[in-house]
């Protein structure tokens, strides 16, 4: 079984999964609260923010985080790992974004896997050796992750297929830049 079904479930699952990322924060996992304004360095009182661009299919358009989106969390694990889940925005959108602990570093490029839902469109990729998701070949992805004092930045570039009608359909070229605080 797919791990995602379909888009319209995409909601439910990034609400679900932010409100375990907000109970995690007290057993070692670091979680901010809603985002910040949109572009690529931390917003205030250690938000997260993003700058989504998609080219291709349904979804092409730039998209950014809303100061009062909610689900808005950026948590980092004990083994290393990020995640991003955030909801909102005009247009609407929704990420379920994922970096691996190997992320950033030589062949890491397999330890990233997002899921979007992004105005008209959607698409996924999730690596086979990450989550068990893609098959290899499907999508490619290139990360880059910048560690700074008081923010990380991630810096992703991935062609994958448009899912949008739940087939894979035409590729699209995403660019998300992305800014968690530490």
């Amino acid at each position: 079984m797919s791990r995602f079904s379909a888009p319209i479930s995409t909601f439910g699952r990034l609400v679900i999964v932010g409100i375990l990322a907000a109970g995690c924060a007290g057993s070692g996992v670091a979680a901010a609260g809603s985002s910040g304004p949109t572009g690529a360095a931390a917003g205030a009182a250690g938000r997260p923010t993003m700058a989504l661009k998609i080219t291709g299919g349904p979804g092409t358009g730039t998209y950014g985080f809303d100061p009062s989106a909610s689900p808005a969390q950026c948590t980092h694990a004990k083994d290393g790992s990020w995640r991003l889940v955030y909801a909102g925005g005009t247009p609407s959108v929704e990420v379920d974004f994922v970096a691996g602990p190997t992320a950033g570093q030589p062949d890491g490029s397999s330890a990233v896997a997002l899921e979007a839902s992004a105005g008209k469109g959607y698409f996924r990729f999730d690596p086979f050796d990450m989550r068990g998701g893609d098959p290899k070949g499907r999508s490619t992805a290139t990360i880059a992750v910048a560690p700074a004092p008081t923010t990380t930045t991630f810096t992703v570039h991935a062609t994958t297929p448009d899912k949008s009608t739940g087939e894979d359909g035409d590729p699209v070229d995403v660019d998300l830049t992305l800014t968690c605080p530490n």
